[in-house]
């Protein structure tokens, strides 16, 4: 089960390895959802989910992965928890 372990910079998100492997998936609920969003955004969201879903897939360790967010909700660390082993 997804954890959160707040900290002085931000947040960081553990994920099991079956959770990191869900997140770097399509989901078509968001694919619905960005279908509201107007351009130019659309665009710009897209890319940028779809650019955190190939890091996301490419660094699930055996026990999954950690993913630190500042206090902003930006994303600034990708890492795997134990030896890297992406998605299929």
């Amino acid at each position: 089960m997804a954890q959160l372990e707040f900290r002085w910079w931000g947040v960081i998100l553990h994920l099991n390895r079956e959770e990191g492997c869900w997140a770097s998936r399509g989901n078509p609920e968001v694919a619905r959802l960005l279908q509201s969003i107007p351009e130019p955004w659309r665009t710009i969201v897209s890319v940028a989910i779809a650019v955190h879903k190939l890091i996301i897939g490419s660094n699930v360790g055996t026990e999954g992965e950690d993913i630190h967010f500042n206090w902003l909700g930006f994303a600034h660390w990708f890492g795997p928890r134990g030896n890297l082993q992406p998605c299929p």
